[in-house]
């Protein structure tokens, strides 16, 4: 399957663990929250988020339960990390206007995520479905923005 390079952006940019010199292929690991020359290209379809690479590597966007797997003190436990395949909570991703939300079954983010720093100084991205709630410690609220319309040629 080949992927177009041009592509809805994320506004802020995501970085993964180990980032790449350029020309280098992206690895996966937890999304996390830097500053970068560039957004990388994210696409909707089905329901699901992807990172486009290039034309031939692609990772998926996982929400993933971090509850008991690192014994991480962030709270909230539903953590953002982009795969080379789909595991998780299931879910689903869409856009509202500008705004990138995350839905699972009755639930949704309303499109604010939060960035939490770990223990290890990283800011990773979280799904929290009690947005009317105080932000967790150690986190800031964000949300995502595009403001392209190349998904429906994804």
């Amino acid at each position: 399957m080949k992927f177009i390079s041009a592509a809805s952006a994320l506004a802020f940019a995501l970085t993964v663990v180990g980032i790449p010199t350029a020309g280098q292929k992206r690895k996966p690991g937890p999304a996390s929250l830097g500053l970068k020359h560039y957004a990388p290209t994210f696409h909707i379809k089905g329901g699901s988020l992807y990172q486009i690479n290039n034309e031939t590597s692609v990772l998926y966007a996982n929400v993933v339960n971090v509850t008991e797997t690192h014994g991480s003190h962030i709270v909230p436990k539903l953590q953002l990390f982009l795969e080379e395949k789909p595991r998780g909570v299931g879910g689903r991703w869409q856009w509202h206007d500008t705004t990138l939300h995350f839905e699972k079954g009755e639930w949704t983010n309303h499109g604010l995520f939060h960035s939490c720093r770990d223990i290890k100084g990283s800011y990773g991205i979280y799904v929290d479905f009690n947005v009317t709630q105080e932000y967790p410690q150690n986190c800031v609220a964000i949300t995502f923005h595009s403001y392209g319309d190349d998904d429906s040629n994804f």
